[in-house]
């Protein structure tokens, strides 16, 4: 087994769930609801902000020129190998 992203876009939230590897590829086409940048900071404030993990997607270069304090880098084309660098139990917000 493995861990998979469900994505909620813009900024999106993502649970890291186990799937089978051989189904991974069914996570993309998953449908998905956007949250707004105000329910991310609710989500911030219900849960505690040492439960949600901000992971910035972005290539290397545009985080090094701005990201959130505190962020995580994993980018994109990257995001499928290393899912196991994200706690299942945290709330993650992606941008």
């Amino acid at each position: 087994m493995i861990n998979t992203l469900t994505e909620i876009r813009n900024p999106f939230l993502v649970s890291v769930n186990s799937v089978d590897p051989d189904m991974k590829w069914k996570q993309f086409f998953t449908p998905v609801s956007n949250i707004t940048g105000e329910e991310a900071k609710q989500l911030v404030a219900d849960k505690g902000a040492d439960n949600v993990v901000y992971l910035d997607v972005r290539q290397p270069k545009e985080y090094e020129n701005a990201h959130l304090p505190g962020s995580r880098l994993i980018p994109m084309g990257e995001l499928d190998r290393r899912l196991d660098e994200l706690d299942p139990d945290s709330h993650i917000i992606v941008y």
